[in-house]
């Protein structure tokens, strides 16, 4: 019960690090099941000595009644008891005692205590679940999202890290922006649970430009994949994203230029997916223009998607040739909007034949 208790009080779930599910001090009944412990009967409680000027606050810590105590006493005195809790804390046989002992260190809140954490979180010879303990307390130590941050692959030693790196990220003002808490993410995956409202609560247009412009080629495909789920729960992706996809004429290449061109499958609707598909055949019309094969297929790729073809009134097939791209989407926006895109980029006379044809 003592070590339930405390776990909840550290903000962590080490027992999945271990399987601990009762405290050293804790015999189960012979009916008990699963993780149900039996707090009637307990073994005494063998409390250590350890020669310290600190020592009688110290005995406090091995039992939970009084542990609250030792640790007010403790922390009120400060940095001189730290080394006697590293007596404690690197040659007790107490599992319970070590980590009352380590939320009393958390809690003097100085340089020395947050180093006699570091030292405990190193420590090979410690237990698993006092070093996720300490880990614990020195991911809720941290003040700014750089400090957190450089916290972060401590949950690839520790999983259960994962819930209280989350539970930091909403409290320190600005957190991570969606872009960070998506590469922290695919860094260590099991922080992918944590990150997740991070990354979609988030502005989209710094996905939108990760999905168009970033380097790895994972992060555009991911960001696409948040963008479609954005895409359903905020409202500032769509227009975002047809402003994204907007051409411009003094383009010399491509806004995808380096890797592959997504659009999100978000809800389209008849008025945004018009746009956006303007916005599209501008672009194919550019292509055309600049001999670019490659960019013209991933448009076409995009523009073929029979969600957004039925929102807008297309025809639910259309050939990859862009003479017969335009006359089919004239018919959306009639034969003045296809001369002014094609006027705009000096396009009018090869697509004469689309102007005047049905």
């Amino acid at each position: 019960m003592r070590l339930l208790f405390l776990m909840g009080l550290l903000g962590c779930d080490p027992i999945k690090e271990r399987g601990v599910t009762a405290s050293p001090h804790t015999t189960k009944s012979t009916a008990v099941t699963n993780t149900k412990i039996n707090t009637q009967e307990r073994t005494p409680v063998q409390v250590e000595e350890f020669g310290t000027e600190h020592d009688a606050m110290m005995k406090l810590l091995y039992n939970s009644q009084t542990a609250p105590s030792g640790i007010e006493q403790l922390v009120k005195v400060g940095n001189p008891v730290l080394s006697s809790v590293g007596k404690l804390l690197s040659t007790s046989e107490d599992l319970i005692a070590k980590g009352w002992a380590i939320q009393a260190v958390a809690k003097i809140k100085t340089i020395e205590s947050k180093d006699l954490l570091m030292t405990i979180e190193k420590d090979t010879k410690q237990e698993k679940l006092v070093r996720t303990w300490a880990a614990s307390a020195l991911v809720q130590l941290c003040t700014t999202t750089d400090e957190l941050i450089s916290m972060m692959p401590l949950v690839q030693q520790y999983p259960a890290l994962s819930r209280p790196v989350g539970m930091q990220l909403d409290r320190l003002s600005g957190g991570l922006n969606p872009l960070q808490a998506l590469e922290m993410s695919l860094k260590i995956p099991n922080l992918k649970e944590a990150l997740q409202e991070n990354i979609i609560s988030g502005d989209p247009r710094i996905l939108i430009e990760a999905m168009l412009t970033h380097a790895d080629m994972n992060i555009r495909r991911q960001s696409a994949a948040y963008l479609a789920t954005m895409g359903r729960t905020n409202k500032a992706t769509i227009p975002a994203l047809i402003k994204a996809y907007d051409f411009t004429p003094k383009a010399t290449q491509v806004m995808w230029n380096g890797g592959p061109l997504y659009v999100p499958s978000v809800s389209w609707d008849k008025e945004n997916g018009t746009a956006l598909f303007a916005h599209l055949v501008s672009w194919h019309l550019f292509c055309d223009k600049k001999g670019f094969t490659q960019e013209k297929q991933q448009l076409y790729n995009n523009m073929r998607s029979v969600t957004l073809l039925g929102a807008i009134g297309m025809p639910r097939y259309i050939k990859n040739d862009t003479g017969e791209i335009l006359k089919a989407f004239k018919g959306v926006v009639g034969s003045r909007q296809i001369q002014i895109m094609l006027e705009e980029q000096g396009m009018k006379n090869k697509y004469a034949n689309v102007l005047g044809g049905k």
